[in-house]
């Protein structure tokens, strides 16, 4: 196989629900499967991520994992380490990408060598009014409707990431999506 144009990386810890919507919406993606890889960077390991990438065999995921403790960031670094595509997309486990995303971030960003950083919108998430206590995780076909009819109608509120005043200027980018060139 060729090396991926796009390694899309994700930190992983115990939400085998979440990941699996995360990762149907990766197998999903219009751009070619061989075109993008999966990298997980695994800490606090319960076992269930690895039946979950059983279920989409289609699907090029790396696992990359360690027995320290649970921190986003060092999970993330993990899977970074691994990562082989010219372009590296961090996202989070609780985030389901529209079907088109993989293929117009490379075809409208980075197909040309593009020195880019693309920051995605989160949809129908906010953790600025208090702590998350709960996941209501619903079929993967609940969230592919959501974004088929976003794709339709171009319309969405605001990611309240973008209005927020941040005493760090980058916060914003504290999660969700975004998108560089690897070197």
């Amino acid at each position: 196989m060729s090396e991926p144009r796009i390694s899309v990386v994700i930190p992983y810890r115990n939400r085998a629900a979440n990941l699996r919507l995360a990762l149907s919406a990766l197998a999903d993606q219009t751009l070619p499967s061989g075109a993008f890889e999966v990298v997980l960077g695994v800490l606090d390991d319960d076992g269930e991520h690895a039946a979950v990438c059983r279920e989409l065999p289609g699907l090029d995921v790396v696992t990359v994992s360690s027995g320290r403790p649970w921190q986003v960031g060092s999970a993330r670094n993990l899977a970074l380490r691994q990562a082989r595509g010219d372009v590296v997309v961090l996202m989070d486990v609780d985030m389901v990408l529209p079907s088109r995303s993989l293929e117009d971030l490379w075809d409208r960003h980075f197909a040309y060598g593009q020195r880019v950083c693309v920051v995605g919108q989160m949809i129908d998430y906010d953790n600025n009014t208090g702590d998350v206590t709960a996941v209501d995780v619903r079929p993967y076909r609940h969230y592919r409707k959501i974004l088929d009819d976003l794709q339709a109608t171009g319309t969405t509120g605001q990611d309240p990431r973008m209005t927020a005043d941040h005493v760090i200027p980058w916060s914003f980018a504290w999660t969700a999506l975004i998108a560089l060139p690897e070197t």
